[in-house]
């Protein structure tokens, strides 16, 4: 057994130093009595994030070792006793030439950690945990709310029990705050700002499944601040205003790690939600959605019809017989001298069910409301097809599909509904 223990501290020291030339080289942890499939599923949503890697060298290097290990993980029937380890990826060392090798480590104690990881380095702090020292030490963390009961083995944190408390705190005032304005995820689907959330549940991040889940918030409090951070990131590009002490996670050598925010520097990594993996209960005849989209990125009132502005004239007949389909009566008129058509639709009871239903769509504010925000993925997606119809635009040389609008609101939810779909 010990002669076992010096053979992987021998191959961890050889693992950690190896460099990549670029972020090449695939982590991954799988925990005791973790499914492998479920890797194995998220190794190939990887391969078809990878396939848009721009420079073709490093896009080959990576879906190379994805490949390599979703072949590795065929030996085996399920999980080791114990969990794994997979560490893969280019460690040529002449520029343009690869040399994709594998190794899969079984460790000799139970490893907790699920992770997925490319970069430069290989994420070794799990493993190396396991040669650190094995003293054990009882952790009772509180506050005014809740309380963790755990214990500490060299850096390892091992959680027993969590209690909250049942009786009201004495005051309201708290440091963690995000601006009012910053947008959270119901329960039910709906989109709201953070300020109006309430008593509702709210979807969650799961930090050991690494999924989003319903949950309830423990405390609600608003307060004024004196100083605020807004930061920004880039893939994706998201801006986030807090206090200077609000906590966010950053991943890293180590992981992930709590870092409040005026500690953050540039090049620090946040962790994001990739899919939201929620699926809505609420639909609605698709073309009717369709064109619901579509009336919010150019439609307008008037009296007792709804009118929609459109350039290309094949698009204004695909949506005049969408429209005819629904059995709502339609017309196109060329605004001449404009270089525009324009759809007019005569239905009030459209336009009473836009208004009444769907008020935010039509309004001078216009706005994504929380009945379209409770669409099933399928019929969520028909409405986005019409608001992309009417807004959207695409740059074939970059590979970009965009979207503008002067609605803030519509802008800021789209881009959370999206990760209904996986995209970010």
């Amino acid at each position: 057994m010990e002669e076992n223990r010096k053979k992987l501290k021998k191959l961890l020291d050889m693992l950690g130093s190896i460099r990549g030339r670029h972020t090449e080289l695939v982590t991954v942890y799988v925990p005791s009595g973790y499914n492998l499939s479920k890797i194995s599923d998220q190794i190939r949503q990887e391969q078809s994030t990878a396939q848009n890697i721009k420079s073709k060298s490093v896009r080959k290097n990576v879906m190379g070792a994805l490949e390599k290990i979703l072949q590795h993980l065929k030996l085996y029937k399920q999980t080791p006793k114990n969990g794994l380890a997979i560490f893969c990826g280019n460690v040529s060392e002449k520029e343009g030439e690869a040399d994709i090798e594998i190794w899969a480590i079984e460790p000799p104690e139970p490893v907790k950690t699920k992770l997925y990881w490319c970069g430069q380095d290989f994420i070794l702090d799990p493993l190396n945990e396991l040669f650190r020292e094995k003293e054990v030490y009882g952790l009772i963390v509180l506050d005014k709310s809740e309380a963790e009961i755990g214990l500490l083995s060299g850096k390892k944190i091992e959680s027993l029990k969590h209690m909250e408390s049942i009786v009201p705190g004495k005051t309201k005032k708290g440091g963690w705050c995000v601006h009012g304005d910053s947008l959270v995820q119901l329960e039910d689907g709906s989109i709201r700002r953070i300020r109006d959330v309430g008593e509702n549940r709210l979807m969650c991040l799961d930090l050991k499944e690494f999924k989003t889940v319903p949950g309830k918030h423990n405390h609600f409090f608003k307060r004024n601040s004196d100083k605020s951070i807004e930061i920004k990131t880039i893939a994706p590009t998201m801006r986030l205003c807090v206090t200077p002490e609000h906590v966010l996670f950053t991943v890293g050598d180590e992981g992930l790690k709590e870092k409040p925010a005026r500690d953050l520097r540039a090049g620090d990594m946040l962790i994001s939600v990739k899919n939201v993996g929620f699926e809505g209960k609420s639909s609605i005849d698709s073309g009717l959605a369709q064109l619901l989209g579509y009336i919010l990125g150019d439609g307008s009132r008037d009296k007792n019809r709804i009118n929609i502005s459109e350039s290309d004239e094949e698009l204004a007949k695909h949506y005049s017989g969408i429209a005819e389909k629904l059995g709502i009566n339609s017309g196109i008129m060329k605004r001449r001298g404009k270089g525009y058509y324009e759809i007019k639709l005569y239905s009030k009871a459209l336009l009473d069910m836009v208004k009444h239903d769907f008020g935010g769509i039509i309004s001078p504010e216009r706005r994504i409301t929380d009945d379209v925000c409770r669409f099933d993925n399928k019929t969520l997606s028909r409405f986005m097809r019409g608001l992309y119809d009417a807004e959207g635009w695409v740059d074939r040389s970059a590979k970009i599909i965009g979207i503008t609008m002067n609605s803030k609101d519509v802008i800021e939810k789209l881009r959370m509904l999206l990760l209904r779909f996986g995209i970010i």
